[in-house]
């Protein structure tokens, strides 16, 4: 692949408190194509991204076990 091929991969933060869930999600992730992190809490996933509590984030999210239903 050419630079242009690898500068267009997107990485993607994945946070769930399940380790099952985090696992296939990663999977998941890496067999399309993307990079992937997976953390397991939200302050860890600010940790990782080098920001603090307070700092402004816009998260995409989705929740796929509703396990209170």
């Amino acid at each position: 692949m050419g630079m242009a091929a690898a500068e267009s991969q997107f990485y993607v933060l994945a946070v769930d408190d399940s380790i099952i869930d985090r696992k296939r999600i990663e999977r998941l992730l890496k067999t399309s194509s993307y990079q992937a992190t997976t953390v397991d809490s939200g302050t860890k996933a600010l940790e990782f991204l080098g920001l603090h509590q307070n700092d402004i984030v816009n998260p995409i999210g989705s929740n796929n076990c509703l396990n209170w239903l």
